[in-house]
């Protein structure tokens, strides 16, 4: 008899640490983020996704659609570090007239520009610090209606 108990002991034991561990990996669990960019009631363009909040360090698996109807219309999507000026770093992508995606460390991750009807999945790990995270269309002139945020909490 003493045996067995030992024996339920352990499972229940095991059981208790396993339950631990996956609680503990949850925030590694891949989010899947959806994004397309579309138009407001004053016709201007802008995501469908205003914010997502993802945990420090998961991994997201990002989705862009350019769903603009206007087939010479370009869209894409640039996640920032959260100090990032964006009037600043658009200015700064505008000298990159082939893709619009300046070569900075403040760039976190980011989808190239596409052309309507196209769309891309990227992955990327949220960062570890929480905080609010920019993020906007780096076409000239697109990011004062097309941005967003990505939360990390």
């Amino acid at each position: 008899m003493k045996n067995k108990e030992k024996y339920i002991s352990l499972i229940v034991s095991l059981l208790c640490l396993v339950s631990i561990a996956l609680h503990g990996c949850q925030s590694s669990k891949t989010k899947t983020i959806t994004i397309q960019s579309t138009y407001n009631m004053n016709k201007d363009m802008i995501y469908d996704t205003p914010s997502f909040t993802v945990n420090p360090k998961q991994v997201i698996s990002l989705t862009f659609k350019n769903s603009d109807p206007n087939p010479t219309m370009r869209h894409n999507i640039i996640i920032l570090k959260p100090s990032t000026n964006i009037v600043e770093f658009s200015t700064k992508a505008i000298a990159y007239s082939s893709d619009f995606i300046p070569k900075d460390k403040a760039i976190i991750a980011y989808t190239p520009l596409l052309s309507s009807g196209d769309s891309i999945t990227i992955r990327f790990t949220a960062p570890e610090k929480k905080g609010e995270y920019p993020y906007l269309c780096t076409f000239p002139g697109h990011f004062t209606t097309m941005n967003g945020m990505m939360i990390v909490k």
